[in-house]
């Protein structure tokens, strides 16, 4: 290797390293991945050709206007984009697609001819000065040779002004703790507009030293690219070091210089890159999850439809969405018909426009029901038209093309994904933006799969079946997706009411929760990318069949970022909004893209038209309508169903009724709380069969363990020993020993601090200890996940219990009985018998659970509109459906008016007798353990200090020392917990 080569992989790395820091700025000062930021100076690159050029500037000149353009807009986006978005939303997906979107904008206004310079003026992008300084056989341009001096002092100048300056000071407060960044008076807005001014400033500066790399002022293909290695290099870091980004710049440089020189191929140096940005998310997956975790990845979903009780029964409402479907499909058919779209040419581009619908539903899936988002869907697409292209042409029929190619598509978008697992959600951004653009520069190129030749590759139209007949002409192509495209809209709908859909949703609302519930979070987002990816795939098939032909330039990167407009603009959650959508996108960006030509020119004027509509269209709906088409639609209907309910009443002889939303904080008006096992003679309100409540039998197996250590003695359910965890120098566990036997609930308490929480999440298994055991029926289950560990029959609740935000009181419970009731991803999008008969099932015992605990008033209501109260109840309703053998509650009072704490009492007794379990519970309310627990521990400094009965622990002088105080009123203040009436589930 070269002194030459080692040089310039060393320049090129600084220029990406420069870049990754301004990635790190932001992300500091915003938690949450711009995606935009290599777009944000491309346009700046572009401007200097045309000033220089063109316009006969002095490049020094146009190079200090290149950079104020550059940081004009970084304050443009945080200001108009980001900030307002910010007000309205603190989720980080949210936030990254406002970036997404603005990159789209950025990226079609480099399509605009006036913005480039004549392609006649020269084809060399300019340099800075003329230079002659040659390194191991490479002559160094004049802004290699800036590249060397610039880059360094403004990574130095950088960190000089972070660690000495009051301003560089503040951006690291408001980094590290926004809120007491605004106690102490830093305001966090002007940090986080500094943040986005330099970020600007920093991306048109790498952007015009990277410039001269790409041929033919290629400006629009630099976007793409740059934004994976820099995320690459910022992954490094854990989009939280700036020196550790700078390094993984430099790494990533010198393995594309090195790769690309020694075997003569640029596009090889690409793959390196992101092979080694795979390995590079995939070591640091920890570090970097830890960094994201900081703001969660929930994405809001759209409240449900409140139908008037008056109107349920009538046939408007209760076939809507078949009346709508009809709708839908009556005008799919009708449409190609029309003389204006009755041509080849706009029956083909009708059959494109539901490809993008198909691949549009699969992001739904993927985006708005699990929170994962992935810059290269359209790359899947072009690897399923290629192979469809391959396979076509031996005896394939379109049916099994759709199927193999689509498992294929799913395949690969899993082996893609992997990487990142251990990072919820903003991760698989990194990867499959790399995937998108190796695949458009190198996959598809390769004689394996593409072809380098221009023209592609060639395919007969692939038969229905043997003398079945094959579908030649673009109109019969069109009716082929549209079927494709209705059983993919069918398909996913059986999905989300079926169990397994239910789980995308609870691991993207909370990953810790459903493991507790006995989800396995890699699982189900394994699962969902391979949905996600069969879509893309038949999608891919039926682009190859509409095309006849296949080459590289028909899937650029570019498109993969364009597509996420889709679920955006329709709804995230909607699979209507979805299709309707991209009919209304690439509809537009097809039919109308033609007469902006004069704006956009001739080359590219249809990508480009899209992209404009894609990053306007988002922009709109993330800072107008966050629902989406899908929520206008909604709200439409509902505001049609609410008169025509006020008309009937006023009308009809009888009161008609809407039936109210659940608020907040209303109070429940049943009581909340367990009812009797056995009916009481000459009742007539007997309850029915307890069939969710049924007493666990703790097997001949523990019942031999019991008797072989003393036929009185009860059995040990949990046993913990030892246990130590710490938190860098913090000791948060010191060897506590605890056990819980059968039927007994044991109580622990301490000080804020004392390590209570910390021992619940190493027994429950979202904490690994550092050393120690924990015992789960005389089973060693320390090293287990949590999913694992419900499978030994522990239960757990936490103290914020969030819940599922974007499912219902019904569905949460659902998702606890899912555990013992298993179904497949594939038999659930079929809709198979054995998969309804299960849903009839799990839905009537929901139902029974919920009513049992007071819920029915909020059966259908978003567990992330009740009051802390409610939620609690639903809470504990959950995890009594999973029929826990040990039940650990965490706080469960928390939050909860004192009067409502009261009656919890009560009711985790009845809750430990009906299910004959085992209870350990954390708890600051006193008289509740007093008055509930057999026996109590207490904690401090991360060890048990006292055990005993309440009596002994609160007459422990030590305890009363550490903890308790003297004040006896504080102790026994609510008097008792003998009121089993009380109402439990209201208001906080």
């Amino acid at each position: 290797m070269s002194a030459g080569t080692l040089l310039l992989g060393l320049l090129n790395g600084l220029t990406i390293g420069l870049l990754a820091v301004g990635l790190v700025l932001v992300y500091k000062s915003n938690r949450f991945l711009n995606l935009a930021h290599a777009q944000m100076g491309t346009l700046s690159a572009l401007l200097l050709a045309k000033w220089v050029l063109d316009w006969g500037w002095n490049w020094w000149l146009a190079f200090l206007l290149a950079v104020v353009v550059g940081v004009a807009t970084g304050f443009v986006i945080e200001r108009f984009l980001v900030a307002p978005v910010r007000r309205k939303s603190k989720s980080p997906i949210r936030l990254l697609l406002v970036s997404l979107a603005a990159s789209q904008v950025l990226l079609a206004l480099t399509y605009i001819p006036a913005m480039n310079p004549d392609p006649g003026t020269s084809s060399v992008y300019p340099q800075p000065f003329a230079s002659h300084v040659e390194v191991g056989g490479v002559l160094l341009s004049g802004m290699w040779i800036l590249t060397a001096v610039l880059v360094p002092l403004l990574v130095i100048g950088l960190a000089v002004f972070m660690k000495y300056s009051v301003l560089g000071k503040q951006i690291r407060a408001a980094a590290n703790n926004p809120d007491a960044a605004r106690l102490s008076g830093i305001s966090v807005r002007r940090v986080s507009a500094i943040s986005w001014v330099v970020a600007g400033g920093l991306s048109a500066i790498s952007a015009v030293l990277v410039a001269p790399t790409q041929a033919n002022f290629n400006v629009a293909a630099l976007g793409p690219y740059l934004l994976m290695v820099t995320l690459g290099a910022a992954a490094l870091g854990a989009f939280v070091s700036m020196p550790a980004a700078l390094g993984g710049g430099v790494l990533l440089g010198l393995i594309s210089q090195c790769v690309g020189a020694a075997t003569s191929n640029g596009t090889d140096g690409e793959l390196a890159v992101f092979a080694a940005v795979m390995l590079i998310v995939f070591v640091r997956g920890r570090a970097i999850g830890q960094a994201f975790a900081v703001a969660g990845t929930t994405v809001e979903d759209r409240p449900l439809l409140r139908v008037p009780r008056g109107l349920r029964s009538s046939r408007l409402v209760r076939y809507q969405w078949a009346w709508l479907a009809a709708v839908g499909l009556a005008l799919a058919v009708i449409v190609p018909q029309l003389p204006y779209f009755h041509t080849v040419a706009n029956e083909f581009t009708l059959s494109l426009v539901l490809i993008y619908a198909i691949v549009g539903v699969g992001l739904t899936i993927l985006l708005g029901w699990g929170g994962q988002i992935s810059l290269g869907q359209f790359a899947l697409v072009g690897f399923g038209a290629y192979l469809a292209a391959r396979w076509a042409g031996h005896g394939w029929s379109l049916p099994a093309l759709l199927l193999v190619v689509g498992a294929m598509c799913a395949v690969v978008l899993v082996v893609v994904g992997l990487p990142a697992l251990r990072v919820p959600g903003l991760t698989l951004a990194v990867t499959t933006l790399g995937f998108a653009v190796i695949s458009d520069d190198w996959l598809f190129r390769q004689p394996f799969l593409g072809t380098s030749q221009p023209f592609g590759i060639t395919l007969p139209s692939p038969p229905w079946g043997p003398r079945l007949g094959t579908p030649h002409s673009p109109l019969a192509v069109y009716y082929v997706a549209l079927v494709v495209l209705i059983l993919a809209l069918a398909t996913g709908a059986a999905l989300r009411r079926s169990i397994p859909g239910r789980a995308i949703v609870a691991v993207r609302d909370n990953e810790r929760a459903s493991s507790a519930f006995g989800l396995n979070p890699a699982s189900v987002k394994l699962a969902t990318l391979a949905v996600s990816g069969f879509f893309a795939g038949m999608a891919g098939v039926l682009w190859a069949d509409a095309w006849k032909t296949v080459a590289p330039t028909q899937f650029p990167a570019d498109l993969s970022l364009g597509l996420i407009a889709i679920p955006v603009i329709g709804g995230l959650g909607s699979l209507g909004g979805a299709a309707v959508a991209a009919a209304l996108l690439y509809g537009l960006a097809f039919f109308v893209g033609p007469s902006v030509s004069g704006v956009f020119g001739n080359f590219g004027q249809s990508l480009a038209f899209s992209l404009l509509l894609a990053g306007v269209g988002q922009l709109v709906v993330l800072l107008q309508l966050p629902s989406g088409l899908a929520g206008v639609g909604q709200s439409l209907w509902q505001r049609i169903l609410d008169a025509r309910a006020r008309q009937v009443a006023l009308s009809g002889p009888g009161e008609l009724e809407a039936e109210p939303e659940p608020e907040p904080e209303r109070e429940p008006e049943p009581t909340p709380s367990i009812r009797p096992r056995h009916a009481v003679p000459g009742r007539s309100d007997a309850p029915e069969p307890a069939s969710a409540f049924e007493a666990i039998e703790v097997g001949a197996e523990v019942g031999a363990r019991a008797g072989a250590a003393g036929a009185e003695l009860p059995v040990v359910v949990l046993e913990a020993a030892g246990v130590h965890e710490h938190f860098g120098g913090v000791v948060a566990l010191a060897g506590p020993d605890i056990c819980v036997r059968a039927r007994e609930t044991v109580g622990l308490i301490g000080t804020n601090g004392a390590g209570k929480t910390t021992l619940m999440n190493v027994i429950s298994g979202v904490l690994q200890p550092d050393r120690g055991s924990v015992k789960v029926f005389g089973e060693e289950v320390a090293d287990l996940a949590p999913d694992f560990r419900a499978a030994f029959g522990v239960a757990r609740s936490f103290q914020d219990a969030t819940l599922f935000p974007g499912l219902t009181v019904t569905e949460t419970i659902q998702v606890a009985l899912g555990r013992r009731n298993r179904v497949g991803m594939v038999s659930a999008m079929v809709a198979a018998p054995w998969v309804r008969v299960t849903e009839r099932q799990v839905l009537r015992e929901a139902r029974q659970i919920a009513k049992r605990f007071g819920l029915m008033p909020w059966a259908d209501v978003q567990t992330s509109q009740l009051s802390t109260g409610t939620r609690r109840i639903c809470d504990l309703a959950a995890q009594v459906a999973t029929r826990p053998k040990l039940l650990l509650l965490d706080e469960p009072t928390a939050g909860v008016a004192q009067r409502e704490a009261e009656a919890f009492g009560p009711l985790v007794a009845e809750i430990r007798d009906e299910l004959d379990c085992a209870i350990l519970i954390v708890e600051h309310d006193m008289p509740l353990l007093m008055g509930l627990c057999d026996r109590m521990y207490a904690m401090e400094a991360g060890a048990v200090i006292a055990e005993g009965t309440p009596d002994e622990i609160r007459q422990n002088p030590r305890v009363v020392a550490s903890y308790l105080g003297t004040d006896d009123v504080a102790i026994s203040r609510s008097g008792g917990v003998d009121n089993v009436g009380a109402t439990v589930g209201g208001g906080s």
